[in-house]
């Protein structure tokens, strides 16, 4: 029990640093500093506009497996919370998220 205390206590220190204290501890190529960072990239962005991996159809992948890229912030994030994103945003916005999603992901000519 102590071990997954410990272990927990840790998590819960790290997920209340900002990249910046964690990547002073770890360095920039920890993987906890990496998504710190893209997170906080993330959640400063004004407005995402996404773009797929250039190669999105031919690597075979899952739908769940893909990521799109913020071309604002620089930002990455599965497809399938780029989607709900894009959902809430046409709704807001009044535009028709088939449109808007046919954008970034065209469909098979």
């Amino acid at each position: 029990m102590t071990d997954f205390k410990k272990a927990a206590t840790g998590l819960l220190k790290v997920a209340t640093m900002t990249a910046d204290e964690l990547a002073s501890r770890k360095g920039e190529d920890d993987m906890f500093v990496k998504i710190k960072r893209n997170s906080e990239r993330l959640s400063n962005c004004s407005g995402h506009d996404f773009e797929p991996q250039p190669d999105w159809r031919s690597k075979g992948w899952g739908m769940l497996d893909r990521t799109v890229h913020c071309r604002a912030c620089g930002g990455d994030m599965k497809i399938g919370a780029a989607h709900d994103y894009l959902r809430g945003f046409a709704h807001g916005s009044g535009q028709d998220l088939k449109s808007i999603t046919a954008s970034i992901w065209p469909p098979e000519s």
